[in-house]
């Protein structure tokens, strides 16, 4: 089980739900706060994220 979070660092971190003490992952690329996070219906490993700064 992973859940993804978003932050206003501009971050988005993969956590294991199953050992929560770091994340799994640490992804940035935005310049500023991230809006949202969708996983695809049709890949479990492909995520999007959109942010202020208007890009995916």
């Amino acid at each position: 089980k992973l859940l993804v979070t978003a932050a206003v660092d501009c971050s988005l971190r993969g956590w294991d739900l199953r050992t929560v003490r770091q994340p799994v992952f640490d992804l940035r690329g935005h310049s500023y706060a991230v809006r949202r996070v969708k996983f695809s219906p049709f890949h479990a490993t492909i995520l999007a994220s959109c942010s202020y700064d208007f890009t995916v």
